[in-house]
């Protein structure tokens, strides 16, 4: 066993790390609680001065982390579902393919097929004896299904555009598109408008909110017919 090779150690060793800097993990599998997929902020230890007769020089000592479980944050975006426009919704997905990085489980129902695919990377196998330990192959898709299988792998959606798109912001930059997206469940396309946002520091992330074009353009329609009606108002009571 080499604790270098773990998810939550890899990207902190100096070689993967030179500049030192803190960040977030990409989602990946607990391999002590089957079927929990973490998010890990992490940061290098470097030490100078003397320890048990040691003599350390700015020498990498260890990373330190706290670790997340997705499924305890993804209630964070709620507050994006059906409240910007009804159907709407948001995930976080990172910027390199769209590897989910948050998103709730009825926006899996909603995007995701009803069941997992037949990869073998949806076996995972006990480190002792190497006997299964879950098999998520076609099986209801959950949350932690996300992570083996990005936006970009979809076929739902022109995600690979997006992602293009989205990879010609700077960091700190906005930006919206127009997707056609058919729903699980649909039998054609819904016209979106995808705003997105990347984020400026800690990760390469991006936060996708997306909307229904009718909706959108609905609710715009109301408020401009109801400032009209206030104005009219106004000027019936000024004429009185």
């Amino acid at each position: 066993y080499d604790s270098h090779e773990e998810a939550f150690v890899r990207p902190n060793l100096p070689q993967n790390n030179p500049t030192r800097e803190a960040f977030f993990t990409d989602p990946y599998p607990d391999t002590a609680v089957p079927g929990l997929s973490l998010i890990t902020a992490l940061a290098p230890i470097y030490f100078t001065g003397t320890f048990r007769d040691n003599v350390y020089d700015d020498t990498y000592l260890a990373s330190t982390g706290v670790d997340i479980a997705v499924s305890s944050v993804s209630s964070l975006l709620d507050v994006l579902e059906d409240r910007l426009t009804d159907h709407s919704f948001g995930m976080l997905v990172d910027v390199d393919a769209f590897n989910t990085i948050v998103l709730s489980q009825s926006v899996v129902e909603r995007v995701y097929p009803p069941r997992t695919g037949f990869e073998e990377s949806r076996v995972e196998y006990s480190l002792t004896d190497g006997s299964i330990v879950q098999d998520r192959r076609n099986q209801t898709y959950l949350v932690s299904d996300t992570i083996l299988q990005p936006l970009t792998e979809l076929t739902n959606a022109d995600w690979v555009g997006l992602n293009e798109e989205v990879k010609l912001l700077l960091p700190g930059e906005r930006g919206y598109s127009v997707l056609d997206l058919t729903l699980t469940g649909d039998d054609g396309p819904t016209e979106f408008y995808v705003m997105y946002e990347r984020w400026e520091h800690i990760a390469d992330w991006v936060l996708l909110v997306l909307a229904p074009v009718a909706e959108v353009e609905n609710a715009v329609r109301v408020e401009i017919e109801a400032k009209g009606k206030d104005k009219a108002v106004s000027g019936e009571n000024s004429a009185v």
